[in-house]
């Protein structure tokens, strides 16, 4: 873009993804207010605020000190923007799939822009995805695409070239692939509905993505999202230069050493102001594609049978229907007596899940009488 052009308005709107790390968030929402070349509307930016308490457990997973930090943030930097809290908390999968209702069905908009409060963005990075999406949107069967660059790579420009998008962060998606792919995740968030986003069943994730020609070593909505795109022929592109800086070093995939041996530490932006696109083609977007399609398909073939095997022998499916055994056991363990009657085994045997069975007989007056709280847990008179 010439140096006298005027700022071009973004084509789509921004959802930051927020829950408990409002130093984190300020750095992204700063870095955002310091975009060049492009105007962002602060009604267009939005905030995804997630709860505190799990409305499936009840378990506190953050401070209410820290979510109100965070939209306070969220509001200093962005006064005309849009907050939306939930009340509970949903977890990242469930934050993320919210979004994505709102700038496509709600908003009804072609493209949206997502973050989640982990990215520091350099000052050409919105302008980058901007000339991302005029590259991009003539062509078939794109997915994502993002700027964040190749933190081992970190090439110098001018011109910037594509490779295969790892993490989705700082990511934009395209309407009609994020259609094809939220359907064919139904079976995924089947899985998630009602209960914990950190209490997922692995073992039932792991045998959707056994049933598939593709796979990864994770059962996130990102592993799931990649594998989605693998099968439907979506390419996930990003950027060889740096237009941003992850900063997560406390999170929960990372810590200082994790961030440290990542390389993230010495990522860097560009600072010069001359990057361009390269010409992009139909033939490069569809090698990229396949390059990353084939990393999972030979994940499936070579690696994940080994790797499901060994879940399966530290951990257990407490979704799986309940037998006449674990019955027995579970009235041992809990109530250290036998069921009287056959109406447990006639109402559970081959109908109701392991985590029904444990549920029914913990919730129950005769537990908490066998089971009585420790004195410190008790309510205070």
């Amino acid at each position: 873009m010439p140096a006298h052009a005027e700022p071009r308005p973004l084509s789509g709107p921004i959802v930051i993804f927020s829950f408990d790390r409002p130093e984190y968030l300020g750095r992204l929402c700063a870095s955002l207010k310091t975009q060049q070349r492009v105007t962002i509307p602060e009604s267009s930016v939005y905030l995804l605020q997630d709860g505190a308490v799990s409305p499936y457990s009840g378990v506190r997973v953050a401070q209410d000190e820290a979510i109100e930090a965070c939209v306070a943030t969220f509001q200093e930097h962005f006064p005309g923007g849009v907050v939306m809290r939930s009340p509970g908390n949903l977890g990242i999968a469930q934050n993320i799939r919210r979004g994505e209702k709102l700038v496509f069905e709600t908003l009804d908009q072609e493209i949206g822009y997502f973050f989640e409060d982990d990215l520091e963005l350099g000052p050409l990075y919105m302008h980058m995805m901007e000339e991302l999406y005029a590259a991009l949107r003539p062509l078939p069967n794109i997915g994502y695409f993002t700027a964040y660059g190749d933190v081992k790579l970190q090439a110098p420009g001018p011109e910037v070239k594509l490779l295969p998008m790892a993490h989705n962060w700082g990511f934009a998606l395209l309407r009609e692939a994020w259609r094809k792919i939220d359907a064919r995740l139904a079976p995924f968030y089947k899985v998630l509905d009602g209960r914990d986003y950190g209490a997922r069943n692995h073992f039932r994730l792991y045998e959707l993505m056994r049933d598939s020609e593709f796979a990864t070593n994770a059962t996130s909505q990102d592993a799931f999202k990649s594998q989605a795109c693998a099968e439907l022929g979506l390419a996930r592109l990003r950027t060889d230069v740096c237009f941003a800086r992850y900063i997560g070093e406390k999170g929960v995939h990372f810590n200082a050493a994790t961030f440290d041996r990542h390389g993230f530490r010495d990522m860097r932006w560009v600072e010069r102001e001359d990057v361009h696109l390269a010409p992009i083609s139909v033939a490069e977007v569809e090698q990229i594609q396949r390059r990353s399609a084939e990393g999972l398909r030979r994940f499936r073939a070579e690696k994940f049978d080994e790797m499901f095997s060994a879940h399966a022998d530290k951990r257990f499916d407490e979704d799986r229907l309940v037998t006449r055994e674990d019955i027995e056991d579970m009235y041992r363990l809990v109530l250290d007596k036998r069921p009287h009657g056959d109406n447990m085994f006639n109402n559970f045997v081959g109908k109701r899940t392991i985590r029904e069975l444990r549920r029914r007989l913990i919730f129950t007056d005769e537990f908490r009488m066998r089971n009585p709280l420790p004195s410190e847990w008790r309510p205070k008179d």
